[in-house]
């Protein structure tokens, strides 16, 4: 199969889950996480902001401001060129996102005293519609978060997070697609770099 008609596909399951499944299921990867060994030691936190249909990160969020980590979103530009780019900023409360583009969350405050650097981040976590074992990732098409890994530090642990419908056998890749070091779903981690096992 394509890109296409696996994003299609993955959209189609998500949306047939019910709310009360897919809280359960949200909750034993937020369990999972907070479980790894070197979130002791993580002291900023990148974390996507959910849509509805995505695995809720507002208590992943949440729990890691109580453990005193910091916490950076995303936020999607344009450059004059019209390429498309992505920076991260620091939120400490979740009233500090509003609805962008597409109805898609991101920080209201979007200045260089809220900026993070890409090399200072411990732990990011990213959103995908469809994974392997090896880690292999398939986002929405836009290329925001590979673009972005290629800029994070050599300790950076990037983590995929995923129901268990979207680990695939295979998936169609690019040299552009940046991996992910380990696969989060709810039945727990799973270590898919080298660098890590």
């Amino acid at each position: 199969m394509d890109k296409a008609t696996i994003r299609q596909s993955m959209r189609n399951r998500r949306k047939l889950l019910e709310s009360k499944e897919k809280d359960t299921l949200d909750q034993c990867i937020a369990k999972h996480l907070f479980a790894a060994p070197w979130m002791n030691d993580c002291k900023t936190m990148m974390i996507y902001l959910s849509s509805a249909e995505e695995i809720n990160t507002d208590p992943i969020i949440e729990h890691a401001w109580a453990k005193g980590i910091q916490v950076a979103v995303p936020k999607t530009f344009r450059d004059q060129q019209g390429n498309r780019f992505m920076e991260a900023f620091r939120i400490t409360r979740i009233d500090e996102v509003t609805n962008g583009a597409f109805g898609i969350r991101e920080p209201k405050q979007c200045d260089a005293m809220h900026h993070i650097d890409p090399s200072v981040i411990d732990v990011i976590i990213t959103p995908g519609l469809a994974f392997t074992r090896k880690g292999d990732r398939l986002g929405y098409g836009g290329g925001y978060y590979d673009r972005y890994l290629t800029q994070i530090g050599e300790k950076t642990v990037v983590i995929g997070v995923a129901y268990p419908f979207q680990v695939v056998e295979q998936l169609p890749t690019t040299a552009f697609d940046h991996p992910v070091d380990f696969l989060l779903t709810p039945e727990g981690l799973l270590a898919c770099s080298l660098k890590f096992r």
